[in-house]
């Protein structure tokens, strides 16, 4: 699922995935998120917020916060 919505002066965007089983407790390397956040990083500096983070057992949701 993926959803941009305003807050003001800050642009949202979320990305959920829910898998059909349950995540594995050591999900990878993160290697592809991180080149997310570096990208993101590069192209807004200061002005953006990126978090991740399990939710519950089967989902994972990332939100990039993009202040104008």
């Amino acid at each position: 699922r993926v959803e941009a919505r305003r807050d003001g002066t800050v642009t949202v965007l979320r990305i959920e995935s829910i898998a059909s089983e349950a995540l594995r407790s050591n999900p990878g390397t993160g290697y592809g998120e991180e080149s997310s956040r570096s990208r993101f990083r590069l192209l807004y500096g200061a002005r953006v917020e990126f978090a991740s983070g399990r939710i519950g057992e089967r989902a994972y949701r990332v939100e990039i916060r993009i202040r104008d």
